[in-house]
């Protein structure tokens, strides 16, 4: 995601990053709802964001690790938003609702696994594995 900020002069602030972040869930959504019947096989479903990370920020063509307070015209997130039908995280949540537990985030598999496998000897194992 790029954006160009209307005034490069005034410090970057959360809430505009957040606005950034937002945009780009909306946007991911709409591409992706064209897309949904060939990718996984459900019509007129309705999705839902259950995870979204920034994996990199760039601001004027430099990384940085957090741009808030620093000023500047072009700020490139890099984003990873996992979207997941809604029936699905309807029945999670009822589920552990169910269970009398709170529910922090749902997190799905394939996003919680390397971050389960960081500190391990697999986690540079060069093999993919996707359970559908």
């Amino acid at each position: 995601m790029n954006y160009v900020r209307q005034d490069p002069t005034q410090p970057i602030e959360m809430n505009e990053i957040d606005d950034i972040i937002a945009g780009t869930e909306r946007k991911s959504l709409d591409r992706l709802r064209s897309k949904i019947d060939t990718r996984i096989g459900l019509i007129d479903s309705e999705m839902k964001p259950v995870a979204t990370s920034l994996t990199a920020i760039y601001l004027d063509g430099q990384k940085v690790s957090n741009p808030v307070g620093f000023t500047g015209k072009n700020i490139k997130l890099n984003i990873l938003n996992v979207f997941a039908p809604i029936t699905k995280f309807n029945i999670t949540r009822n589920l552990v609702s169910n269970l009398d537990k709170n529910i922090v985030s749902i997190v799905p598999a394939p996003v919680s696994l390397p971050k389960l496998l960081e500190h391990t000897s697999y986690f540079e194992d060069s093999n993919l594995f996707i359970d559908f």
